[in-house]
């Protein structure tokens, strides 16, 4: 869940990628790396180990912030 609001880890991929192929693990931090760089994964790794808890305040500020960025 720590990861789940990740702009970085928020990716498009198809249907025999993403369900069929579990996600694809290998191809997908391939994908991160070679866009992002070689720390990438690393950092997705180690972020994905921290407990996040967002406030509603939080919440209601990614609504706002997500909201306006898909306007434009």
């Amino acid at each position: 869940m720590s990861l789940r609001y990740n702009e970085i880890n928020c990716n498009a991929q198809c249907r025999k990628c993403n369900w069929l192929g579990q996600g694809e693990d290998v191809k997908y931090a391939a994908a991160l790396q070679k866009k992002y760089g070689n720390d990438i994964v690393e950092k997705l790794l180690m972020a994905k180990k921290q407990t996040v808890k967002f406030t509603q305040f939080d919440i209601d500020t990614m609504v706002k912030f997500y909201t306006q960025k898909l306007k434009q």
